[in-house]
C-alpha cells in the first residue's frame, strides 16, 4: 500500500523489502502519515482527498514501473494504473 501512495509523490522502483521502509520514504512527503483506519477514513480529510490532485502523477509513475522484470526481481513495480483504467479514472 505504501508503495502505491509513494508513487503519488515520486517515481521509484526501489526494492522495499518491508512496508516499514516504504512507510519511511512516504513520510518524507506525508509527515503525519499513519497506517491506521482513522488516518485513511477521517471525514473531510481522508486519504483520497489528501491525494486526489496527485492521482495523475501516481498513474503515470505506475505506468513507468508497470511490469515485473524476472531479470531484476527486486525492482519495484505497480499495476494500479490498470485498475484506474478499468474504472475509467485514468
Amino acid at each position: 500500500m505504501e508503495f502505491w501512495l509513494l508513487l503519488h509523490f515520486e517515481f521509484t522502483q526501489a526494492p522495499f523489502d518491508d512496508c516499514a521502509r516504504a512507510e519511511r520514504s512516504l513520510r518524507k512527503h506525508m509527515t503525519a502519515y499513519a497506517k491506521a483506519q482513522k488516518y485513511y477514513t477521517r471525514e473531510g480529510d481522508d486519504i483520497y482527498l489528501k491525494l486526489k490532485e496527485r492521482l495523475p502523477s501516481a498513474i503515470g509513475h505506475s505506468k513507468k514501473c508497470n511490469e515485473f522484470d524476472p531479470e531484476n526481481p527486486d525492482r519495484g513495480h505497480s499495476g494500479m494504473h490498470k485498475l484506474f483504467g478499468i474504472l475509467g479514472l485514468s
